[in-house]
Parts: C-alpha cells; structure tokens; sequence
C-alpha cells in the first residue's frame, strides 16, 4: 500500500526519515530509481509502502491512517531538530556531567575525558602528527555531545548520526564531523571500519574504556548472558586492530587504559588481575578473527601462546601475530619446518624442565665441544638482530631454518645435562636463550604434525 508524505520533511537528514519509517513504524521508505549526480546515493523520495494484514476493503482508510501516524512524528522529529540547533555544541557536552556512565565510574562527562587521553595515547603510539593528535582530541570530545540532544533522546539508533549532522552545522571541521558518527564502528562483524586513522584511535579509546570499566566492576560475560554486548565491544576492537593493519599491543592499550580509570576513579582494585582478564577476553576474539581467516587451530594457539609462569610472555603485536600465522601456515607442510620446530622444542622442553640448573650468565670459556661452541655462535645473530629492530615472519622463518642444523647436531652429539654443573648450567642456557627467542613470537609446541 503505498503511501505519501510532505516533501517539506525531507528536509530532515535521511537517516531520521528512515528510522521514524522503518525502524518506528515498520514502513517501508522510498528511493529513486537512479543515484544523484551530486551525491552519489539514491535520494529518498516522499513516499512509504506498507503492507495491509486483510483484504482491500477501505484501503484509502488505512492509507490515511498510516500517513497520520508517521506526519505525527516527522512533525516531533522536525521539532527536536530545529530545537537542537539552537545550542551550541557545548551546551549538549555540559549535560554529561549529570549522566551517570555506571555506578560508581562516574559520569558520561568522565568517561569522555578518559576516551580523549587514550585516542592521544593510541594517536602518539601510532605516530600521528600533532595535527592529527588534536583531530583525535576533538573526535573523542565531541563522541557522545548528541547523546545529550532531543533528538537522539527521541531516536536513539541515531546517536552519531545526529552528532555528524549538528558538528556539520557548526562548522566543524569535516575529518571531526565524520569521525563522531564513525567512531561507533564496527557495529558489527561485517561492518566497515572508519576511514582514517584519527578515527580509529577515538572507535578503539571508546571501545576500551567501555569494556575496561565493566571488567573493573566485575561485570564479565558468562556463558549465553551479555547484557552489555561487551563480547561485540571486544571483537570491535580487534577489528579494528587487525583490520586496519595498526601495531597496537594488547599488553600496552589495556594497561594505559587502566591506568586512566584508576587515576580518576580510585579502583582499588589488583591491576594485574584486571589486565589479565582483559587480555585474555581479548585473545579470545582474536581467536575468531583468526579463525574467520581461515588459520589453522594449532597455529592460531601457537601465535597466541602466553606463558608468563615460564618468564617467555610474548611480546608480538597483534597484527604480527596474523601476518606470522598467515604466512607460516603456507609452510606448515614442508619438512624442514617440520625439522626446525622438532629443533626449538626440544631446547623449549629441557630449558623449562631445568630452569634452576639454567647458568645464569654465560661462561664461554667453558664451552669446549664445537657443537655447543657453533650453537652459541649461531645464537648472537639471531638475538642481536631481534633486539635492534621489530621482526617480521620473512626472517623468522630464515632464522628458524638457519639454526635447526646447528641445534639438531648439538643435541645428537653433547649430553646437555652433564654432572659438571658448570657445562650443564651452559648448554641450558644455550637452550633457554633460544627457547624464549621463539617464544616472543609463537609458542612452536602447540603446532601439530600428522
């Protein structure tokens, strides 16, 4: 049934028009056939179709009828609009102070201030210029100023939406407009990320504190029941990590963002414990992200691995960690991988059997077999070159395959645990120096050979 609307209205933004027809009445909007010229989309033209449970017996009626109701709210819609544009930005950001954002972690207010010092943070530690920091300070304080509006109080869908239109309308800068609208993305698994990386350090400082501030109250998901959809607002960030290919480490982020919350709020809380379990509920979207690529289990477990009782934590970032497993997962069959992990985990297993017997500095005139003298040779390239720049999976895998000769004829010709402390205290060493090489970038015992 198709019904009609005045064209006055379309001078509300689009997505209003949508929502109050779609979304509030279950109507169905109408577009033209073909894209305007000057914007690219499909313009909304002043109709609705809707779809009548019956026969079509007083169709004028109902057609009437359903216009009536959706002219009432185009007409409250149109109200809220006008009236919102009478403040200023500043006015909608004032009433944050009197939003509480969850008892007893403040206000809405508070929460906007520790978005903005994180988006800084992520800003400075992906080296954005100070032009840039300052467009990340301004997406994060203007992030939730709509929420204080008539409008979004009456749509709450939305909420961006209507902080892009009203920042647009103020003047405010273009990059800052679109940022307050994007900044809620991902929404979804599917969804887009935002367009730039101003953007991005805003959509990743809100998702953060969100999920850092209900960890703090002890609100974690269990089994089916997440009320505050903290498992979307965790896969959001690791999308957004991962998708736009930026080196943010979870170690890193989550501490920074405790630190904030705890300075403002007093916490009281054991920070370990609390960056413990965000990084572990964190890990466990990577895990799908990963999964969703295709990886292998057995890879993805070997990229992710945490071993902090055994002093090995790892130090990769998160999207080196899926450029590791990405490209190792094209070598997983071949055998001199196969040759190479065998190597690396038996010095992992023996290192971490005998940690107390491990010397704790290096004796070099102690070595005398060529075998451990060529092993701790063959080391110092690959411990040196690891501790000057940032690794990549190119040369993992070179280094990899270039020790495993050399630690394969260690093992077949020295007795490792030999009864002269000082020779056995050596060869560990030896060994647990290349164990935790590996170690910060995967944990090669959790690969699985057929």
């Amino acid at each position: 049934l198709l019904g009609d609307f005045e064209k006055n209205f379309l001078e509300l933004p689009s997505e209003v028009l949508v929502t109050s027809m779609a979304v509030h009445q279950r109507y169905f909007p109408v577009f033209q056939k073909n894209e305007d010229n000057k914007t690219g989309e499909k313009k909304l033209l002043p109709h609705f179709v809707t779809v009548r449970n019956g026969d079509e017996r007083a169709l004028e009626t109902v057609r009437r009828g359903n216009a009536k109701v959706l002219r009432a709210r185009l007409s409250d819609a149109r109200f809220f609009y006008l009236n919102d544009q009478k403040k200023a930005l500043s006015d909608f950001q004032k009433k944050a102070d009197n939003v509480v954002f969850f008892q007893q972690r403040g206000s809405q207010a508070q929460r906007v201030q520790r978005i903005a010092e994180l988006g800084v943070y992520i800003a400075h530690a992906l080296n954005l210029s100070k032009a840039q920091k300052k467009q990340v300070q301004r997406i994060a304080e203007l992030s939730k100023f709509d929420l204080g509006t008539r409008m979004v109080t009456e749509f709450p869908e939305l909420q961006g939406v209507m902080g892009e239109n009203y920042a647009k309308l103020k003047n405010e800068p273009a990059l800052v407009c679109s940022g307050i609208r994007e900044h809620y993305y991902p929404r979804t698994a599917k969804d887009s990320l935002p367009q730039n990386l101003e953007t991005v350090a805003v959509a990743v400082a809100d998702k953060l504190d969100m999920l850092n501030t209900a960890f703090s109250l002890d609100m974690i998901p269990t089994g089916a029941a997440d009320p505050f959809a903290l498992r979307r607002t965790a896969q959001g960030i690791i999308q957004l990590i991962l998708g736009s290919g930026i080196s943010l480490g979870l170690h890193d982020l989550t501490s920074e963002a405790i630190r904030l919350l705890d300075a403002q709020q007093k916490l009281g809380l054991d920070r370990s414990k609390l960056q413990q379990e965000l990084i572990e509920f964190l890990l466990q979207r990577q895990r799908w992200y990963m999964q969703q690529r295709n990886i292998r289990y057995d890879l993805i477990e070997a990229v992710l691995q945490f071993r902090p009782s055994e002093g090995a934590e790892s130090k990769a970032l998160p999207v080196e960690q899926l450029q590791l497993a990405e490209f190792l997962g094209k070598h997983l069959e071949t055998d001199i991988f196969k040759r190479s992990v065998e190597a690396i985990v038996r010095a992992a297993n023996i290192s971490y059997k005998y940690p107390k017997k491990i010397a704790k500095n290096m004796d070099q005139s102690a070595l005398k077999l060529t075998e451990e003298k060529n092993f701790f040779t063959a080391l110092q390239p690959i411990l040196n070159s690891d501790q000057q720049a940032r690794w990549n999976p190119e040369n993992y895998l070179k280094q990899l395959h270039a020790i495993e000769p050399v630690v394969t004829r260690f093992f077949e010709d020295v007795m490792v645990m030999d009864e002269d402390p000082v020779k056995c205290g050596n060869r560990l060493w030896l060994c647990s120096q290349l164990a935790e090489w590996s170690g910060r970038h995967l944990d090669l015992r959790a690969i699985v050979f057929a």
